[in-house]
């Protein structure tokens, strides 16, 4: 019972840190990502230009890109999301 206590607390912590990254659907009370994926490799150089940041910022490992993002690579570089 403490075991499953715990892992509720811990999911509950969880998702209150990235809630603004998720909404939920009224009709099948299911979570949906509002981010089109998450950044898994970054090989060089790349980065994210969107309305907020018209210059770019550098992409690292875990981002997440959500819709208007445009996505840059330097030569010889390459990103996996």
């Amino acid at each position: 019972m403490i075991r499953l206590i715990s892992i509720l607390i811990l999911s509950l912590i969880t998702m209150s840190l990235n809630a603004q990254d998720y909404k939920l659907d009224p009709q099948t009370s299911k979570t949906i990502p509002t981010f089109h994926g998450t950044v898994i490799l970054v090989k060089g150089k790349s980065r994210r230009v969107n309305k907020e940041n018209p210059t770019g910022l550098n992409l690292e490992k875990g981002q997440r890109l959500f819709a208007g993002d445009t996505i840059e690579t330097m030569p010889a570089s390459s990103i996996k999301f």
